[in-house]
């Protein structure tokens, strides 16, 4: 038959047909060929370990003679699984390990000492010199996992010091003033005051906010928006630009329940694309009427943000201005200390668990350790 001829040009092995009986009704299946087709796997088989184990020496070798520590990084860098705009991220940091200008074979924990020191002599900061530093950390790591080096030198040296990023909330005292600033720009700025008070209702990030379609919403057909938005995807940064990435951060897809404050704004932007041509499914949330099916750029939030921002004083709890992130903070702080659960916070935000949660905003809930030794005393008495 047509597969058989076709499985023996591929393969060169006769795949002989099963052979008909006397009375041809019955057909007896034929070993023939079957020997020679597990020799051939087997040989093929051999053959990719053999290339591979090629490979990996050449490799090996290329590293131990005169690769410089940043084609080492950089080849570390394309080896990686990862969304280009995470390895756009990682070449940024080059420059930096640039300063590192020797074999990778040569490079020892007293250059790397040495390295930090003239980082910061450069006047590079602490969170991209951290960055920095694990960033060759790992590719040392991965070369010395695969005998490319030696050693790992950076595992005998402490790295530079992160530092901590406060959350920035609103104080509650100021949460009216804002409501109301926003609700003054809404008929200049309709998709930019809609997402912004979506994302002081829900926590979602900028990224997230810009890539949301009427078809994630749970009731968006028929208005009534009873359910959940669901949060799929993200706008993520690329070469300059952006694109959409099919899951969002963490690749934590989840739900959000809808309530009444979400529901006014959701009907608002329904009602806004009301005339627009095209599957409202795919229509994205805070697009402009006449181009429903182009997300809106993050980064013209961020900047339309931060005008808006400075023009009203807005101002975090930490002292410092107010930025768009800081809206997911000022959900996150208002829904603890009033009480909600950090599992169910930490489920509305993405997070991994609510470890995570707690860590960012713990020292914001107010301490209950008086009210509770008191509850205790009169379980005990």
């Amino acid at each position: 038959t047509g597969k058989r001829r076709q499985i023996t040009k591929i393969t060169g092995i006769a795949c002989t047909p099963p052979t008909p009986d006397e009375k041809g009704k019955r057909a007896t299946p034929s070993g023939k060929g079957a020997k020679s087709a597990l020799d051939f796997v087997r040989r093929w088989r051999e053959e990719l370990v053999a290339a591979e184990s090629n490979d990996d020496n050449s490799a090996a070798s290329v590293n131990a003679k005169d690769e410089t520590v940043v084609e080492f990084v950089e080849r570390y860098i394309s080896s990686l699984n990862v969304e280009p705009g995470t390895s756009q991220g990682y070449r940024f940091l080059l420059k930096h390990i640039d300063l590192l200008n020797m074999p990778i074979a040569d490079l020892t924990a007293k250059d790397v000492e040495q390295w930090k020191l003239d980082m910061a002599a450069d006047g590079i900061g602490d969170h991209m010199r951290n960055k920095s530093f694990n960033l060759l950390k790992y590719a040392c790591n991965w070369g010395a996992a695969t005998d490319m080096i030696e050693k790992n030198p950076c595992a005998y040296v402490k790295a530079p010091p992160r530092p901590k990023h406060e959350p920035n909330p609103l104080d509650p005292s100021d949460l009216p003033r804002l409501l109301q600033l926003l609700q003054s720009v809404k008929t200049a700025k309709p998709e930019f005051a809609c997402m912004a008070l979506l994302a002081l209702n829900t926590g979602m990030r900028r990224g997230e906010l810009c890539a949301l379609r009427f078809g994630d919403i749970d009731g968006y057909a028929d208005g009534s928006f009873v359910g959940c938005v669901h949060v799929n995807r993200v706008i993520a940064a690329r070469d300059g630009g952006t694109y959409v990435k099919n899951y969002p951060k963490n690749g934590n897809r989840r739900k959000i329940d809808i309530n009444d404050n979400m529901r006014a704004i959701l009907k608002e932007r329904r009602r806004a694309l009301d005339g627009a041509t095209g599957d409202l499914a795919s229509a994205y949330v805070f697009a402009r009427p006449t181009t429903p099916t182009a997300y809106p750029s993050p980064d013209y939030m961020t900047k339309t943000w931060n005008m808006f921002a400075s023009m009203n004083a807005l101002v975090g709890v930490e002292g410092s201005k107010l930025r768009f992130h800081d809206l997911r903070d000022t959900f996150a702080t208002h829904a603890l200390v009033n009480g909600i659960p950090a599992v169910t916070v930490a489920s509305i935000l993405g997070h991994e668990n609510a470890n995570t949660t707690m860590k960012h905003y713990a020292h914001f809930i107010p301490s209950n350790n008086r009210d509770s030794m008191q509850k205790m005393g009169e379980i005990l008495s």
